[in-house]
């Protein structure tokens, strides 16, 4: 304060200023997976992403709610974790990193081009209160796995008639499986021969697999 006559006095004001929880920002992108069906079933058929994040509260700490929910009927599990904090002066930075697996064997029923969609929503928590939902969507595409025939009743007999009249006839069954479950299965309508064959076979898929 000047009282123009060369008296001056000082003052000194303090302000608090008060912060409020801001809500992280979270990214949309890299929330799409795929996964192909492998021909031999075997270990985990896996995917995996990260997805970008900031905070403009720059002392918050983030991490990923323990409860992570699947899609009904999901087959396979994902997890994920924040694996860098937001830390520059805009808050930007930080990383979440998802993994997908499912066992190579449960998806084994897939045929052919066949997909299953499985989703998981995540949960990002910056330790005040603040929460961020993403859906993450995993596609399963199926391959074709070839049938398992077995090998019995593959031989037949006939015995030659006293009176030849009409025909001698045998017949048998074979039994396959196909974890396909889509698939539809038939005969092809050539069948080989062996060289001078007298006789002649017809065959037909009576039960599907």
């Amino acid at each position: 304060l000047d009282d123009g006559q060369g008296g001056t006095v000082d003052r000194t004001i303090s302000v608090t200023v008060t912060g409020t929880n801001d809500v992280p920002v979270v990214a949309t992108s890299d929330i799409v997976g795929a996964v192909t069906e492998l021909v031999t079933a075997t270990g985990s058929i896996t995917d995996n992403g990260t997805i970008t994040f900031s905070d403009v509260d720059l002392r918050d700490t983030h991490s990923i709610k323990p409860l992570i929910t699947a899609s009904q009927g999901a087959l396979g599990t994902l997890t994920a974790s924040v694996t860098t904090q937001a830390s520059d002066v805009n808050g930007a930075g930080g990383v979440i990193t998802w993994n997908y697996s499912v066992a190579a064997t449960a998806v084994e029923y897939l045929a052919k081009g066949e997909t299953k969609v499985e989703t998981f929503t995540i949960t990002l928590d910056d330790g005040q209160g603040g929460t961020v939902d993403r859906t993450i969507s995993v596609t399963v595409t199926g391959t074709n796995d070839i049938p398992v025939i077995v090998t019995e009743d593959l031989i037949g007999a006939v015995t030659e008639l006293e009176t030849p009249t009409g025909s001698i006839t045998d017949t048998g069954t074979i039994t396959f499986s196909d974890v396909d479950l889509r698939d539809t299965h038939s005969i092809k309508p050539l069948i080989t021969t062996s060289e001078g064959a007298l006789g002649t076979l017809t065959a037909s898929v009576t039960t599907q697999a």
